[in-house]
């Protein structure tokens, strides 16, 4: 690197204390001799240092400037955006866009696998792309990002000189996982009691946490006393591979007993979880069969209204027996 001395940077020290509205602060660095910066961050409490080293590169003013290179793609948290980096300011492709400000499609100036429809859209800046998958889009953790040729240079070129170089198509980088990838949250209701004569219905579509795209595993597993609950596993797992429709289990797998119904679903950002609901049979054929929609734990606030749904009914076999029954509904709210 090159001396300290063809380096000016202004302030070069600033300090916090515990009545600073924020801990935000900058300073500019200019230099009268291109090259390249080794710039070292120090900064020190009453019982701690920290120091951070970055390189800094100066261009000449009439040297060609390079192109700006694909630094990084990570997918947004929740799996519907990719954030695509460069290491320095781009000229917003504007060779090819009218308005960088505004969204675009991204097979303007993006390549990557499945990209249908997807837009994009500049960050102020210029260094970051915000991709906005389209809802059929299977692009995957691992899968390559590169950029259409002769379409992206530097920022703020002055000559065709000076600016004569693009970023190259070549130039691959794999998508990455996320900071903090969505976790699934497996909603699964059903009635905890059903009459001997009743089908156990199993709600699962209140689940989320999929990234937009379908669940990368769904494994339904149920156990109880009585034998044969592999044949209602393997039912299950032939049948509903998916969150989007109401899961019915066949009187005819049934006895008198308890069963639980466990599902485990993961996401393709590998992210797993399970919820597990228990349904009793009982020997009674005029038990109502009722059910609260949605997962058994809601996270609300004071200020917004909170909707519950429930369901009941009797199955036809127990109306057959008591055709005089009615069903009378009573809330109880428990606090803990």
């Amino acid at each position: 690197s090159n001396t300290r001395s063809a380096l000016s940077i202004v302030p070069r020290t600033f300090s916090f204390s515990s009545s600073s509205l924020s801990n935000m602060n900058s300073f500019l660095v200019s230099s009268n001799s291109p090259g390249c910066y080794s710039l070292i961050l120090t900064s020190s409490s009453s019982d701690y240092v920290y120091t951070n080293i970055s390189s800094i590169f100066f261009y000449s003013s009439v040297s060609p400037l390079p192109a700006p290179q694909l630094q990084s793609a990570v997918f947004s948290n929740d799996g519907r955006q990719i954030y695509v980096m460069f290491d320095s300011m781009t000229d917003y492709g504007i060779k090819v866009i009218t308005n960088y400000l505004s969204t675009f499609q991204c097979s303007i100036i993006l390549n990557f696998n499945s990209i249908g429809q997807s837009t994009c859209q500049w960050s102020m800046s210029g260094q970051q792309i915000v991709v906005t998958l389209d809802s059929v889009s299977k692009v995957n953790v691992g899968q390559s990002v590169n950029i259409i040729d002769n379409v992206i240079q530097a920022y703020n070129c002055n000559s065709k000189n000076i600016c004569s170089a693009y970023t190259s198509s070549s130039q691959y980088i794999a998508i990455s996982y996320p900071s903090s990838p969505v976790m699934p949250i497996v909603s699964l209701s059903s009635s905890p009691v059903v009459s001997s004569c009743d089908d156990i219905v199993v709600d699962p579509t209140n689940s989320n946490g999929f990234g937009g795209r379908a669940w990368t595993s769904v494994v339904w597993t149920v156990t109880s006393s009585n034998p044969s609950t592999g044949d209602i596993t393997n039912y299950l797992n032939k049948n509903y591979q998916s969150t989007n429709r109401i899961v019915v289990i066949p009187n005819s797998f049934l006895s008198v007993g308890s069963y639980s119904v466990s599902l485990q679903l993961t996401n393709f950002f590998s992210q797993s979880s399970t919820a597990i609901v228990t349904i009793t049979v009982s020997s009674s054929t005029s038990v109502p069969t009722i059910s609260i929609s949605g997962p058994s734990t809601i996270l609300t606030y004071r200020n917004q209204t909170l909707d519950i749904f429930a369901t009941a009914n009797i199955a036809q076999c127990g109306q057959k027996t008591s055709q005089s029954s009615m069903l009378s509904y009573q809330w109880l709210i428990y606090v803990g």
